[in-house]
């Protein structure tokens, strides 16, 4: 297990990339929405998966999670499972940019992603409900008026994050304090299952596509541990 702001953190300053041949990243509405209402509820999300970076026999063309800006240091983990989780947990949480999602056109847009607090301390309501995406970002006088929570700001910087609470909790102490312990809470002590394949693994495969010669990338993998 470990903590989703260490992993997000990793991911954004390039200590974990993702290896060539993970496939295109394709991000829906709904799936976002039934994501961020899992983790804001403390319910599993599944494992993902991890090799150490380091082995001079298993070396991988590697980019960013997500949209993160392209990062100078060499990785030390790389993603082999749940690179669409963690990325959209990272662009929907910590990246201080709008989610790239597809719309029920499979167009690209950029959407905003907060939580109706309102909403989401009722437990009449659906979690995923509570959960809205919009196309502008709005500011935190109205965010505060209709009681939304940015969700950039759940692993965003720590004074602004404060500062919106503090703004909050002058409108609605009562629904503040609830808010900061029953959801933020649960975002900032989320566990992922992870299993970390040590730098030392030479055999293992991977789902993939085949390429131009018409064997896949694992196929040649295999080979060279051959």
């Amino acid at each position: 297990m470990e903590p989703l702001p260490r992993l997000l953190e990793e991911a954004h300053d390039g200590r974990i990339q993702v290896p060539e041949f993970q496939r295109e990243l394709i991000l829906t509405d709904e799936w976002m929405k039934s994501l961020l209402a899992s983790v804001s509820l403390g319910y599993p999300i599944g494992a993902v998966m991890l090799l150490e970076a380091g082995n001079p026999e298993m070396r991988f063309e590697t980019h960013p999670i997500g949209d993160v800006p392209l990062p100078s240091t060499e990785p030390e983990r790389l993603l082999i499972d749940g690179r669409r989780r963690i990325s959209a947990l990272y662009q929907a949480l910590a990246s201080g940019r709008p989610v790239q999602i597809r719309d029920g056109g499979h167009k690209p847009a950029q959407r905003w992603c907060y939580l109706d607090v309102a909403a989401a301390l009722d437990p009449a309501v659906d979690r995923d409900e509570a959960i809205i995406s919009v196309l502008e970002l709005s500011d935190a006088e109205s965010e505060w008026e209709q009681s939304l929570f940015p969700l950039r700001l759940v692993f965003g910087a720590d004074a602004e994050r404060a500062r919106w609470l503090q703004g909050f909790a002058s409108r609605s102490a009562a629904r503040s304090g609830r808010f900061e312990s029953e959801i933020l809470a649960a975002f900032d002590g989320y566990q992922v299952p992870t299993i970390v394949l040590g730098k030392e693994t030479t055999r293992w495969s991977v789902r993939v596509h085949g390429g131009p010669e018409g064997r896949s990338l694992s196929d040649r993998f295999r080979d060279a541990a051959d």
